[in-house]
């Protein structure tokens, strides 16, 4: 199989320098892909889950990065309920 690349000039010139070439660029491209693999395995798995309700797929990753903890939490359910 070949598999042709467009590369920028300089890059090229820089790879074909490489006493291990074409070692090089077959251990990039088989990482790229199984990558690529272990992403679309996640994706699906996540998709098949048939536990969550459409709501709750809905609002995965929603708050995520968020700089909440615990106490600002019990403190929202204090304020709401007593």
């Amino acid at each position: 199989m070949q598999i042709t690349i467009d590369l920028p000039d300089n890059l090229t010139e820089e790879l074909l320098e490489k006493p291990d070439f074409k070692k090089f660029v077959q251990d990039g491209i088989t990482k790229i892909l199984l990558d690529y693999k272990i992403q679309q395995n996640s994706y699906t798995a996540l998709k098949n889950e048939q536990t969550d309700t459409p709501i709750t797929k809905s609002l995965v990753g929603v708050i995520r990065n968020c700089n909440l903890d615990e106490s600002d939490y019990n403190k929202h359910l204090e304020e709401k309920y007593l």
